[in-house]
């Protein structure tokens, strides 16, 4: 699959220094590694502290609380490693990151961004507090870390043909207790999440949680996500009607009348088939998303699909330049407003 030109490749000196003579092979070409891989790159703290540093700092030492140049290495490492002259102040590289505020270590934190590339479904608090060794609750913060360093991904627009359509998370309705049942007032999609999607000719996707069910949103998804003058393809919902007036090459597929591909030979079976990837994920491994942190999801997934099978230093080395300047503390990732629906 062709990824998007978005994605850049880091520095040589991300690169395993211990490959072997000759071409690369797939997995070079790719950045992919596997556990054991991970450990020979990473086999101490030491080592993973040492990477971050040269991998952040590769242009040069700066401070990352004054941005400062005149900065030196503290001999005994404490308070921290580092300090500037300049403003005077002691940092290390964790200082600006999301690193900053947890007292795990570097190099844990590198393997969790490594079982989340490397896990096509994703992997829940559960099994990373088990696979980490770690408190269930900083588990679950750390991939709430990770899956919002995940969403600053710049895309280029999708263009060429391009397939939309939308799908709900949540659970049966007629699986629910009469107390739940009540509470939506026999209203059967009242608990859903409600998600638009695209995908172009070439597996790129973009993907939002729909929080309005009005034909403004819809209209706005589209012409965020998706280069005007691009194909799209539809179902007969209304809500894409308009889409011909916006400089978009509009074919819509009915599937109310049965048909699954046109008479041009064009059908959303591609996104569809993205659809069944999320939901497998939803129901075979995290098995509940609440809305207000649904999103987060969707980013982690459309990162990983959109980047390729990268799993090693070069794409863990991207998804930490993203996250540059940003520290993610708990406040900002828990106490969001809840994502409500609103189906009017």
């Amino acid at each position: 699959m062709t990824t998007n030109t978005a994605i850049g490749t880091q520095d040589n000196d991300d690169l395993n220094p211990n490959r072997r003579a000759g071409p690369p092979t797939w997995k070079e070409e790719n950045d992919v590694i596997g556990i054991e891989e991970f450990f020979g790159f990473w086999p101490t703290e030491a080592s993973a502290l040492e990477w971050y540093e040269n991998h952040r700092w590769r242009d040069g030492l700066r401070c990352p609380r004054c941005g400062g140049t005149g900065c030196y290495k503290v001999a005994s490492g404490k308070p921290l490693s580092h300090r500037c002259r300049e403003c005077k102040k002691y940092f290390s590289v964790k200082i600006g990151t999301p690193m900053e505020h947890s007292n795990l270590s570097v190099r844990k934190f590198l393997l969790y961004i490594h079982f989340m590339l490397t896990e096509s479904k994703g992997s829940s608090g559960r099994k990373m507090h088990a696979s980490l060794k770690t408190g269930l609750r900083t588990a679950w913060f750390l991939g709430q870390r990770v899956r919002r360093m995940a969403k600053d991904t710049e895309l280029p627009l999708l263009s060429g043909l391009v397939q939309i359509d939308e799908t709900y998370f949540g659970g049966k309705f007629k699986n629910m207790p009469k107390k739940r049942r009540k509470k939506y007032g026999g209203d059967g999609m009242a608990n859903k999440i409600a998600i638009i999607g695209a995908i172009d000719e070439y597996g790129n996707v973009a993907v939002e949680q729909l929080l309005k069910n009005t034909n403004v949103a819809r209209l706005d998804f589209v012409m965020t996500n998706v280069k005007p003058g691009s194909i799209v393809v539809t179902d007969g919902h209304p809500g894409y009607s308009r889409l011909s007036e916006f400089g978009y090459i509009h074919k819509v597929v009915i599937h109310e009348d049965g048909q699954y591909v046109d008479e041009e030979g064009f059908t959303t079976n591609a996104i569809e088939g993205h659809w069944s990837q999320l939901k497998r994920k939803y129901h075979g491994v995290h098995h509940y998303l609440p809305a207000k942190n649904a999103q987060r999801y969707l980013d982690e997934s459309t990162f990983r699909n959109n980047l390729g099978p990268g799993n090693g230093p070069k794409t863990i080395g991207l998804l930490l330049d993203m996250a540059e300047g940003r520290t993610l503390p708990w406040k900002e990732l828990v106490n969001s407003k809840p994502a409500v629906w609103d189906r009017r």
